[in-house]
């Protein structure tokens, strides 16, 4: 259970680090104008080229293997964007229905139809979708805004050259706890909030000193952790509070890392080719003009975006390691069946570095046995500063006298 909630943590933390307006229809609009399930569909699948992990999947009772509906529909139910009715049918040759197009845009998306509504500025004339409609619908919101997603990457790039940076984080977070499960706590809900203080060195690694205010009291009876990692070659390091001496003490993460620090590296070195493989796929940005932030005009994207299972998502950076496979650990199984993502990032007009960044993480949880969380919500805003200014990162000579946690048979 603590690999998996580990390697969704650093999975997210790691996205988290690095994405022609709707027409009008007349009211003498023919039925020839009409747009059907079946063609929908299959035009946003065809657009965003998903790809398929079970070639013979079973299809609805009234889609035939021979249908050129069928890879779509396979496509469709396997992101859990299509369910179909209770009879065990989709009925593609039904005329789509405005509010159908809404919500299966807005699946792809991540998001619900107002927001489709009121920030994109989608909307249908009447009941029944035009087919000019529907491709408008699906330009505006399934398309990247070239300049934003050219952003996105500039920076990428950009940031890649440097040596180092610094970054302020506050990270709040929900989780929905399972209910049944033995020693289950008497409540519904946890929440938490870190402040975490980070530096970045090129090839040397990280260093994050954290604050969190925790959900319940520690046996010390204290209400806030504090912690100070680093994650270098040797390892990932923790210093923290062990509840039972009351003392801190060193940590070192054994076989539970998902990946090695050689591996994380390398993604952060490739991360643009990671974001093209995203853009107009999983994630999508819109380019919002510019902002004033403390005095400053700095450029303003935003992103949306939705993942349906770990494996997903880690595939995409498996392809990111030079001849390597993605390790095992990483591909196992999280438990995490939908990720949804939303945010805001800002950049310098002039060296096109990071500025600011605010994000929304919305993570459906499976049942497994032992799992004690059914959703998490998380929201993380910070700034990155002191780019090129980081002189080292060293790990201190008392936390190579650390315990290793997570081997077999250790706690």
């Amino acid at each position: 259970m603590k690999r998996r909630l580990l390697a969704l943590s650093l999975s997210t933390t790691l996205l988290a680090g690095t994405f022609i307006g709707s027409g009008s229809v007349s009211a003498n609009s023919t039925e020839q104008d009409i747009v059907t399930r079946g063609a929908f569909i299959h035009t946003i699948v065809d657009q965003l080229q998903l790809p398929l992990q079970d070639q013979n999947a079973v299809l609805p009772q009234d889609v035939s293997t021979d249908s050129p509906y069928a890879h779509a529909i396979r496509v469709m139910k396997e992101r859990k964007v299509i369910y179909g009715y209770g009879d065990g049918t989709v009925r593609l040759e039904n005329s789509l229905k405005a509010n159908e197009a809404y919500i299966i845009i807005a699946k792809i998306l991540g998001t619900n139809p107002e927001v489709l509504k009121n920030d994109y500025g989608i909307s249908f004339a009447h009941d029944m979708v035009t087919l000019d409609e529907a491709k408008a619908a699906i330009q505006k919101a399934l398309v990247s805004d070239p300049t934003a997603h050219e952003w996105v990457i500039k920076s990428s790039e950009v940031m890649d050259k440097q040596d180092s940076f610094k970054a302020n984080m506050t990270q709040d977070m929900n989780m929905v706890l399972s209910q049944g499960l033995p020693e289950a706590p008497p409540m519904n809900t946890l929440n938490m909030t870190m402040k975490m203080e980070m530096e970045f060195k090129k090839d040397q690694g990280f260093r994050i000193v954290s604050n969190s205010k925790l959900p319940q009291p520690l046996t010390t009876g204290e209400t806030e952790m504090k912690m100070e990692q680093y994650f270098v070659k040797d390892g990932m390091y923790m210093k923290m509070l062990n509840p039972e001496t009351n003392q801190e003490e060193w940590m070192k993460m054994g076989s539970e890392l998902p990946f090695t620090f050689d591996q994380m590296m390398e993604m952060q070195k490739n991360s643009v080719a990671y974001n093209q493989q995203m853009n107009n796929k999983y994630v999508f940005y819109r380019d919002l003009g510019t902002e004033v932030i403390d005095g400053k005009e700095m450029q303003k994207v935003s992103l949306q975006g939705r993942f349906t299972s770990m494996q997903e998502m880690l595939s995409l950076a498996g392809n990111l390691f030079s001849g390597q496979e993605m390790p095992a650990a990483m591909m196992e199984e999280t438990g995490l069946e939908e990720l949804r993502m939303s945010g805001f990032m800002w950049f310098d007009l002039e060296t096109k570095l990071p500025t600011k960044l605010s994000m929304q993480m919305d993570l459906e949880l499976a049942e497994m046995p032992n799992q004690p969380i059914e959703r998490m919500e998380m929201k993380m805003s910070g700034t990155y500063t002191d780019f090129n200014q980081v002189d080292s990162i060293v790990l201190p000579e008392e936390a190579k006298q650390a315990k290793v946690i997570g081997a077999a048979g250790q706690e």
